[in-house]
């Protein structure tokens, strides 16, 4: 490494270019094999512009600067940052193909297999093996090599059989080249390790895992450098299976030890590494997280309190390492995937925060169950939002935050031509034109951060905490925030003078009983009472017993969880009929106890409520879509198949919408009749351009058809009407969720009065991204939108009911209350008046 240094030195004095850009290069490679991952990069891509900049031919060399970037991106856990990266090699080694080997190709291959298998995509990482196999015909050891990774994805498949004969094919390759003592040797004993563990062989298990140690502590001894914690980690688990606990607490200690630089306590079970010290981030907190599982099962068996409080400070050892890895990850994406990753830990957490509570009282735990339960929660959203607060406050210059919105929209724009694009080069052109914009968003954001200090000290995520929470609610106000794990369902009441808890066993059928309900509700069921009994059996498994605690409560905030944020609450019903009713109004609904709105989170609610009044030019701006498609049957069919996989429509021919016009009418004419500056666009003139021209309207109300996308969230669109030609500015009648994030919207309040517009993807650790998130981070505090397909004609009564009461001075909670009530009292069906959930500060 000096060596190298004294190099790069000598080549920038005597302007070397080319060899100071490979120097580098060379550097980058290095910090990446001892685990500099940061410095690695930065090396890389110093060496990658220079090249760019002094010899754009080279594009060969160019690649392969890509594919080593990829390759540290895998090590920082940043996959789609490496997948972007390695995709821009593949691009330019298919373009060079002629003057490239099998043997490179085989490499890049491996690569985009082994960043699938870290994202536990492990058939995505079969087919890139199998690709890779076909330019490894000609090295048995590179074969072998993709045969041990193969194995691992077969492995976690629980295809134990073939990645069983897969190792022991790789084994017995190695074994001829190399010996039986080799270090690839010792992985593949470990792999093997862990394919009877998870068959349930443990013995065997535990044999293989000895095997590899023993090897691997030989080459530690010799002074080489091996992976040793992943073979003590799968000792424990097996040793933990056969019920030799004191060994499995051993192990995991030892796994941890092996797992950092200068950490050497394997004898205290509450000493933990700094995060710093830690290699492998992500095995870290598979460790602790398992620490804290068999403690909480210690403690289970024989009541040792200290055995709960070892679980607890595991626990708060795991959420410092996912925070710390949370801030090194750039990638919106790879966010989520933490985020994602981070359930199971957070799931457990506020378990032992529960027994706890219920064994002391004391309310350090339920304060820490509440809080826990919050950093699972929209955290990549309240991340974004507080980096354009801050932003905002930093002192940073307005050319750059300029830039930063160009380059936004620069991607935005790629990402729209990608959904147009017609051939794979054309695919090609437009992913490397995103790719270059991107890298250079992210060169921006480094540069701000590392040149504007006072951005970085102002930028802290969130979490409020019980206290502050209850300081800003009113007597009748109270928060319930629901966490849904795979065994029990968590309800958290906090109220001005309280915090109650509530744990229940998930009901086996749990996702099935809640789709069934919403079924009935936007089938319009004739079948009042069975209506009453599906949506009893509900309130039953979920608000049953929270409902004592909830007198003199006039407004409950619910901050869903999983399927939870797909379903209303409001239609619940809480008391089963004496006797079969004749219409839906005898029904007993929980909206007539309280008002209800939901939020993403505790910590963006306070974050909302903080922000100061605005002003706006119009009270209303209404836009009514009336499309002149086709609308028979032929419509119908390609909406039916869109339905079943919510992935994209097949055009943009749509069904008229005929009562969208004399919606947004009535609606506007309550503003005029009261003296409200209002606009509304209808037919033809309710285009993409004037909405996107509209900057300040206190309320839009978007009466048109959207498409959400559950594979592909950014690709959910609302549709507006075609324009008459389609301009370069990409208004071409459809609103993409993605650029929808990237507008700044001056309003208080978005109606998205449209089929399945909160429908999306539900990632765990974050929530449903839709298009109402969108909006949010648009700059919109408060939306109205709808959870499945509605009639246009079905809510029209409901809204008009909500603009009066908004007309007369209530808030947006207490007027939809308010339509709501007029509908049940007006006998509508519950799929007429619960259709319109409300996201409100």
């Amino acid at each position: 490494m000096i060596y190298w240094k004294k190099e790069l030195a000598i080549e920038k004095q005597l302007g070397l270019k080319r060899e100071y850009a490979a120097t580098l290069s060379s550097l980058g490679i290095l910090n990446r094999q001892i685990g500099r991952l940061d410095t690695a990069i930065t090396y890389l891509s110093k060496s990658l512009e220079l090249e760019k900049k002094f010899v754009p031919q080279n594009e060969i060399y160019i690649a392969n600067i890509y594919h080593q970037i990829g390759i540290a991106y895998i090590e920082k856990l940043e996959h789609n940052l490496a997948l972007e990266n390695l995709n821009e090699s593949l691009r330019l080694h298919k373009k060079h193909k002629e003057n490239i080997s099998s043997y490179e190709f085989g490499k890049l291959y491996n690569s985009f297999a082994i960043c699938y298998a870290r994202k536990n995509d492990f058939e995505k990482s079969l087919s890139y093996h199998e690709k890779a196999l076909k330019f490894r015909k000609d090295s048995t050891l590179e074969q072998a090599s993709t045969y041990q990774n193969m194995a691992i994805s077969y492995i976690n498949l629980n295809k134990l059989k073939l990645g069983i004969d897969l190792l022991e094919k790789a084994i017995e390759i190695n074994i001829k080249f190399w010996g039986k003592a080799h270090l690839i040797i010792g992985d593949l004993y470990g792999n093997l390790g862990s394919a009877y563990g998870k068959k349930g062989s443990h013995k065997i298990a535990i044999s293989y895992f000895q095997k590899a140690i023993e090897i691997k502590e030989k080459a530690l001894r010799e002074g080489r450098y091996t992976d040793i914690a992943n073979e003590y980690f799968g000792l424990a688990l097996s040793n933990e299976k056969l019920g030799y606990t004191d060994k499995c607490f051993e192990y995991l200690q030892k796994a941890l030890y092996a797992n950092s630089n200068n950490f050497s306590d394997t004898l205290n079970l509450n000493s933990y590494p700094s995060f710093s010290n830690n290699i492998d981030k992500n095995l870290t907190i598979q460790i602790a997280n398992s620490k804290g599982i068999f403690f909480l099962q210690k403690y289970e068996e024989e009541n040792n309190k200290a055995d709960l409080h070892s679980a607890y400070k595991a626990y708060l050892y795991c959420d410092t390492v996912i925070e710390k890895l949370r801030k090194t990850v750039t990638s919106q994406k790879d966010k989520l995937e933490i985020g994602k990753n981070a359930f199971a830990v957070y799931e457990n957490a506020i378990k032992t925060c529960f027994v706890l509570y219920k064994l002391t009282k004391e309310v350090e735990y339920s304060q820490k169950a509440f809080y826990f339960s919050e950093k699972n929660r929209a955290r990549v959203l309240t991340e974004e939002l507080t980096d354009l607060k801050v932003k905002k406050t930093g002192n940073i210059p307005d050319s750059l935050l300029k830039k930063e919105y160009k380059l936004k929209i620069d991607i935005s724009n790629c990402q729209n031509l990608i959904h147009s694009a017609k051939t794979n080069d054309d695919l090609a052109t437009i992913d490397s034109l995103q790719f270059a914009a991107s890298r250079e968003f992210d060169k921006l954001q480094t540069q701000i951060r590392e040149s504007y200090p006072s951005y970085y000290k102002l930028f802290k995520i969130p979490v409020v905490s019980t206290q502050k929470l209850q300081t800003i609610l009113d007597n009748k106000t109270a928060i319930l925030e629901y966490f849904v794990g795979d065994n029990s369902v968590y309800s958290m009441l906090i109220a001005k003078n309280k915090i109650e808890l509530f744990m229940q066993k998930k009901d086996p059928h749990f996702d099935e009983k809640i789709n069934t309900y919403r079924q009935l509700i936007y089938s319009f069921s004739h079948e009042i009472q069975l209506f009453a009994r599906k949506s009893h059996e509900v309130y039953n498994m979920i608000f049953k017993p929270i409902e004592n605690h909830l007198k003199n409560i006039e407004h409950l905030i619910i901050i869903p969880d999983g399927i939870l944020n797909i379903m209303p609450f409001e239609s619940l019903v809480f008391k089963m009929p004496a006797r079969e009713p004749e219409d839906y109004a005898e029904l007993d609904y929980l909206i007539q106890n309280m008002q209800i709105s939901n939020h993403y989170s505790a910590t963006l609610y306070v974050e909302n409520k903080l922000q100061k009044k605005q002003n706006f030019e119009y009270e209303f701006t209404g836009f009514a879509m009336q499309f002149s498609g086709d609308s028979g049957i032929v419509y119908e069919k390609k909406y039916r198949e869109y339905v079943g996989k919510m992935s994209a429509m097949p055009d943009d021919d749509y069904q008229p919408l005929r009562e969208t016009s004399r919606t947004i009418k009535k609606i506007a004419e309550i503003y005029d009749r009261n003296q409200r500056n209002n606009y509304r666009f209808t037919g033809q003139n309710a285009t993409e351009q004037n909405f996107r021209k509209m900057k300040s309207s206190r309320i839009f109300q978007l009466s048109t058809h959207s498409f959400p996308n559950n594979m592909f969230p950014d690709k959910s669109y609302i549709a507006f009407e075609k324009p008459n030609a389609v301009t370069n500015d990409n208004n071409d009648g459809k609103l993409y969720f993605h650029e929808i994030y990237n507008m700044k919207l001056h309003a208080d309040l978005m109606i998205i009065h449209s089929c399945m517009s909160g429908l999306g993807h539900i990632q765990r650790g974050e929530g449903v991204l839709s298009l109402p998130r969108a909006f949010v981070h648009a700059g919109i505090p408060n939306i109205i939108y709808t959870p499945w397909e509605i009639m246009e004609k079905n809510l029209k009564e409901t809204l008009i009911l909500f603009h009066e009461n908004v007309i007369s001075g209530d808030s947006y909670n207490l007027s939809l209350y308010k339509a709501k009530l007029r509908a049940i009292k007006n006998k509508l069906y519950p799929g007429q008046w619960a259709g319109l959930l409300l996201i409100e500060n």
